[in-house]
């Protein structure tokens, strides 16, 4: 018998389909070699162990018959009632995944594996996670404690709520300080004339949002925010930016090598010099802000947005936040939002034992000393990455 069918003797005796039915080894296989990696290279980051985006996980066969919010993800043998199927064609408005469509034959390789009864083998015992360790950083609402005294507007589109066919006039203050601001048409070049559109299920991972167009205009009280321009302050908003031409970097550097997906943003103005130090912040990390951002957020600062987006959240405070006041506003985002931030990686630990501890890939490398050669030339260009070429006998 060989290796390779032992080996997949043994999966077809603790795999399950979806369904809960047992599975061949042929369809194993090919779970395997091209479901498995799919899923963990496109779905896992934000439906695995640490993210639940919709509250939905994509890494085991239970979590996939368990499915989310919007029901389950997989139904074996049937297209066209597989929301995950749905989600990586684009049906609706929603597209996964977030960082750009599948090709086309990745879409029909998960196709088939539904068509077939999506079969996804599992081990009989899996290493449980140990706890998590208690975040260095803390979530904090934004009207919090301290945080609430220099809280100036508060946005928020999942507060909206409107009838059928009811157009949205103005987007009230959260902050309890009646700062609410209105939506403002801005004629076309064709004479049209367009409003942001309330989305429920957005861009910003399915959330509720804003979605402007680039001609439309949302406005803050006359003459009330437009002074703090130039003076102390901190913005946050949670936005998923699109470029025209729908290839472009919008979101600058940092952004598209990523693709286009949804951010926390933030600004921070301290007195100090002219114009104020001014921080810009990217998922919780300090960048010097593309042209998008900075513009986005100086148009909150100074009561006046017109952008091309969804924008989901507005947060501005007349007052510069301290370091560990905007990373607990921006954990609040995250966790609201679904947006993985630096920190929480290092939130999660795990034990290993002994016997896992002394698998291969987890041993030290060991030098190893180039080879005696005629050509000493070889050594130094092979080599010269590895260690400095030595000098020719």
């Amino acid at each position: 018998m060989s290796t390779r069918f032992l080996l997949l003797s043994v999966l077809m005796a603790t795999a399950t389909a979806a369904s809960g039915q047992p599975s061949d080894p042929a369809r194993i296989e090919f779970f395997e070699k091209e479901i498995r990696p799919l899923l963990v290279e496109h779905c896992q980051v934000c439906h695995g162990p640490r993210l639940q985006q919709g509250g939905l996980r994509l890494d085991s066969a239970e979590y996939l018959r368990q499915g989310g919010q919007s029901g389950p993800a997989v139904v074996p043998g049937r297209l066209e009632q597989s929301r995950l199927i749905q989600l990586v064609r684009g049906s609706g408005d929603l597209q996964m995944p977030p960082t750009g469509p599948l090709s086309e034959n990745r879409i029909a390789t998960l196709e088939q594996w539904v068509r077939d009864g999506a079969v996804w083998p599992e081990p009989r015992a899996v290493r449980k996670q140990k706890a998590e360790r208690q975040s260095r950083v803390v979530a904090r609402s934004p009207a919090d404690g301290e945080l609430a005294a220099g809280l100036r507007v508060w946005l928020k589109a999942d507060a909206i709520q409107l009838e059928e066919e009811e157009t949205l006039e103005s987007w009230q203050d959260a902050g309890g300080r009646d700062n609410h601001w209105r939506v403002s048409a801005v004629e076309g070049p064709s004479g049209e004339v367009a409003a942001p559109q309330w989305i429920p299920e957005s861009r910003v991972h399915g959330k509720p949002a804003l979605r402007f167009d680039g001609k439309s205009r949302m406005e803050g009280p006359d003459g009330h925010l437009s002074k703090e321009a130039e003076s102390s302050g901190t913005v946050f908003a949670v936005a998923r930016f699109e470029s025209p031409d729908k290839g472009g970097e919008a979101e600058g550097s940092m952004a598209a090598s990523a693709g286009n997906r949804p951010w926390i943003i933030a600004r921070t103005r301290r007195p100090g010099t002219a114009n104020g130090v001014v921080r810009y912040y990217l998922n919780g990390r300090e960048s010097e802000g593309s042209p998008a951002v900075q513009t986005l957020l100086n148009q909150v600062a100074s009561g006046r947005i017109s952008f091309r987006g969804d924008l989901a959240e507005v947060i501005l405070y007349d007052t510069a936040r301290s370091e560990a006041e905007r990373r607990s506003v921006e954990a609040y985002l995250g966790e609201k939002y679904d947006i993985l931030l630096p920190w929480n990686p290092e939130e999660t630990v795990a034990e290993f034992s002994e016997e896992e501890k002394s698998f291969w890939a987890f041993q030290p490398l060991t030098r190893s000393e180039a080879p005696e050669v005629r050509d000493q030339a070889w050594r130094q260009r092979v080599c010269g990455r590895l260690r400095p070429p030595t000098a020719a006998h």
